[in-house]
Order: C-alpha cells, then sequence, then structure tokens
C-alpha cells in the first residue's frame, strides 16, 4: 500500500486516485484533518534553479529522518539554497555555506545532498556531499568522498569540471543539448 498526498490510500495494481470516490479495492479516501503533522513525509528533495548567467543548478538531496522532523529539515535546506545560489552558484560553495548553516540544526541528523551546475554550452560542475552519484550512460559518476552535512562544519566539499559532448564519426563536438549519445569528456578537480 502507498500513501499519496492528500491522505489517499492507493494499494499496488489498483487504479485509484483523489477522485476515485473510495470504491472498496480501489482505494479509499482519509481524511487529513486526522493524520498526524507529517504523517507519510519523506525527506527527499529536489530543486531546479535558473541563474541570471543562462546555467541551470539542479540539486537532488535527502534528510536522514521522516516525518515532521524531515519534513521541516527540508524547508530550511530548500530555502538556505535558494539564498545561496543569488549569491555564489559554484556547487562546492553553496555546500560548503549549507553545511556551516546546517552543523547543530538538524536535530541530531544529517543530509546527502548533490548539486549540478550546467552551462548552455554544456559545460557542468558537480559537488556532492555523499549523496548517491549521478548516472551518466548507464555508469555512475566518479565523485570524491565527502561526508553528510550537517556533521563537521570544517568539511570541505570540492568541484568536479567537465563538460558533455557529442560522438560522432569524426569527432566530439561540446553540445548543451543533443539527441546523440551524450559522453562524459573530461573531470578535473578544483576547490570551489
Amino acid at each position: 500500500m502507498v500513501e499519496e498526498p492528500y491522505g489517499v490510500e492507493v494499494r499496488p495494481g489498483s487504479a485509484a486516485g483523489p477522485h476515485s470516490g473510495g470504491a472498496a479495492g480501489s482505494g479509499r479516501l482519509r481524511d487529513p484533518e486526522r493524520l498526524p503533522a507529517g504523517a507519510g513525509s519523506g525527506g527527499d528533495f529536489f530543486q531546479i534553479i535558473a541563474l541570471a548567467d543562462e546555467s541551470t543548478l539542479v540539486i537532488l538531496g535527502d534528510v536522514s529522518g521522516k516525518g515532521l522532523k524531515a519534513a521541516m529539515n527540508v524547508a530550511l535546506i530548500v530555502g538556505t539554497l535558494r539564498t545561496l545560489a543569488e549569491f555564489d552558484s559554484s556547487p562546492a560553495a553553496m555546500l560548503n555555506g549549507l553545511n556551516r548553516r546546517l552543523v547543530g540544526r538538524l536535530q541530531g541528523g544529517f543530509a546527502t545532498t548533490v548539486v549540478l551546475k550546467l552551462s548552455p554550452s554544456g559545460d557542468y560542475t558537480l559537488a556532492n556531499a555523499v549523496h548517491l552519484p549521478p548516472f551518466l550512460n548507464s555508469g555512475e559518476m566518479s565523485l570524491e568522498p565527502s561526508l553528510p552535512l550537517g556533521i563537521d562544519p570544517d568539511s570541505d566539499y570540492t568541484t568536479g569540471t567537465s563538460c558533455f559532448t557529442t560522438k560522432t564519426a569524426s569527432r566530439s563536438t561540446p553540445t548543451a543539448c543533443s539527441k546523440p549519445r551524450i559522453q562524459r569528456a573530461s573531470c578535473t578537480d578544483s576547490t570551489g
């Protein structure tokens, strides 16, 4: 059984939804006012932020715990990330700033986050705070090891830089969005 937003219970294989009428066997409506605060809330989050320089930030993360505690921590993290992006959108700088702000504020928990900044030319920078690495062409991208956010105020997150290229029979040319198979060209690490 999967809990959907607004108190709708959905059983696998059913065609239930918020307007299913609560027919037996297809799902039933539950009164959201009777659910405990934060019931069914997880700690996963994502943000896609368009920047003034026409690049895009893609941020994925997860906080430890469930329920109201996790929901409140996600709200803190998302607000902080959006504020940090206005001042320095380097993925490493964002993770370093976020980490400093989270130490001592996650009620004994932690967060994992990966930040990707993608430019219109196809160049990207990536920083990771122990989140699962992104996949590119059926394989995990290699990332520097790191600690979760909110644990150590002195953690230093670094940025890997690379670009997406289009493989053709004769050459590789950088592109932002193309239909052919995307390859990762190279990756060099620098501090952000």
